[in-house]
């Protein structure tokens, strides 16, 4: 038998090439390892793992009957145990603690090794000839910053919450309020980008008091990075094409997208102060 991951897509736009909406599957081989048997999906979607998960990184138990995993959802990375029979419900391997990742067993013993990554980014403000500050802190990262037009408020990805949502902060003090509540995908970029509800990257809006977030893009492919127009009017942003990836825009209040570059390597469009460039 062979256990492997098995990814929906692949984000392009990560530093290195990114898996996402990944399974854990097993299929029974003969000796000229050839497919012996039906491929099974071992990693069934609950609310522990759900649709967009990352599972990656299969290693078999010594007795070959379960195979243990690394899970991501969100900010959220653990170790997890399935087992072949499906007679017992995936558990969570709580002895490695989060975040872990990339098990790996013994073939003689009873044996898990496992690696773990810390990363802890904050916002800082700086001002000419002071130190720089941090704000709006936490225990958890804060990145992604925009400032708000008049400069008052500050927008931000924060895992505080226990899960990747965007927080507005009041740029003078320090609280911070959330405004997104999503728990199943990394949410970023104001307007942000989040995954639909068939995993795939689109473009958002929300009130800057909160409220229920309206969906801006729709279409096949994914969506993300998405920047304002100087008048408010417009998003810009990239999106998958045939020849890689390209900027597009769409209008605030409705209507068609406009493709812009057809180069396919549009990453990030940022408009000029007075619009024209």
């Amino acid at each position: 038998r062979i256990a492997y991951a098995s990814c929906a897509k692949f984000d392009v736009l990560a530093p290195v090439y990114f898996p996402m909406n990944c399974d854990v599957r097993v299929v029974d081989i003969d000796t000229t390892l050839r497919q012996a048997g039906a491929v099974r999906t071992l990693t069934p979607r609950t609310d522990l793992l759900p649709r967009g998960s990352r599972t990656l990184a299969p290693s078999w138990t010594r007795d070959g009957k379960s195979v243990v995993f690394f899970g991501e959802v969100g900010s959220d990375v653990h170790l997890w145990r399935v087992w072949l029979g499906g007679e017992r419900h995936p558990e969570r391997v709580e002895l490695a603690g989060s975040p872990a990742l990339h098990p790996a067993t013994g073939a003689s013993h009873d044996r898990l090794v496992f690696s773990r990554y810390e990363w802890d980014d904050h916002l800082y403000r700086f001002n000419e000839g002071r130190h720089a500050e941090q704000i709006a802190a936490s225990s958890s990262f804060e990145t992604d910053p925009h400032f708000s037009p008049d400069g008052r408020r500050l927008a931000f990805a924060s895992g505080r919450s226990g899960h990747v949502t965007i927080w507005v902060a009041d740029a003078a003090v320090a609280g911070a309020y959330q405004l997104t509540r999503d728990t199943s995908h990394w949410q970023g970029s104001i307007a942000f980008d989040a995954a639909d509800d068939r995993g795939s990257v689109q473009i958002w809006t929300i009130d800057a008091r909160g409220g229920t977030p309206r969906q801006i893009t729709s279409g096949s492919g994914n969506h993300s990075v998405p920047t304002w127009s100087h008048d408010g009017k417009w998003i810009y942003y990239s999106a998958d094409g045939a020849s890689g990836r390209d900027l597009w825009r769409v209008p605030i209040a409705g209507g068609a997208p406009e493709q812009l570059t057809r180069t396919g390597s549009g990453f990030v469009g940022i408009e000029s102060a007075d619009g024209k460039s």
